[in-house]
């Protein structure tokens, strides 16, 4: 599997005071905030790929995206909570054609996981809430027989690409967007 954390034996070992659960469709809309937050990261360490939508429209597409998830069988929404307060959250999506997606390039499994979004709180950060997530993730893909996963990040946002790179995962795509917003923005 690599040198990432799913390679220790038994269950993640939680921060002191974390509780981590699987959350369900009702929770989504407590993610408001955090989706949020993670939008406004993105356009501060990635302010040249404006315009951005606003956060009402983010919001709205991105609850969309989670109701989709959560419809497939092996999705699954992780909730990180301390003393009962929320302070991070997981969503991860599987693809049951992940052969499909990725098999003219790279041998992968029939379903493939994604991590579609992974938030901690501003003050909860660099306690090893994410990491945990993300370890909790891995037990729980393991536990569904997916071993394959892929992450999408924001080129800017150098910190996470360096945490997933210490997870194991290497840079395999790269995606370059012409959105004819950004070119008027550009053009002006």
């Amino acid at each position: 599997m690599g040198t990432h954390d799913r390679d220790h034996e038994g269950p993640p070992v939680a921060p002191a005071g974390v509780v981590v659960r699987l959350g369900g469709v009702a929770d989504i809309d407590r993610l408001e905030p955090f989706w949020l937050e993670l939008h406004a990261v993105h356009q501060a360490v990635d302010p040249e790929l404006a315009p951005w939508v606003d956060d009402e429209t983010s919001w709205a597409r991105r609850r969309e995206l989670y109701h989709h998830c959560l419809e497939r069988p092996d999705a699954f929404l992780l909730l990180a909570e301390r003393e009962g307060r929320l302070v991070a959250y997981a969503m991860v999506a599987v693809e049951p054609d992940g052969a499909r997606l990725w098999s003219d390039a790279w041998p992968v499994a029939e379903r493939v996981a994604e991590l579609e979004t992974i938030v901690v709180l501003p003050e909860e950060r660099g306690h090893g809430i994410g990491s945990h997530l993300l370890d909790v993730a891995d037990a729980e893909l393991a536990r569904r027989g997916i071993d394959d996963m892929v992450i999408g990040a924001v080129p800017g946002n150098a910190g996470a690409l360096a945490r997933y790179e210490r997870r194991g995962f290497r840079l395999n795509w790269v995606i370059l967007s012409r959105f004819a917003s950004r070119d008027e923005r550009l053009t002006r």
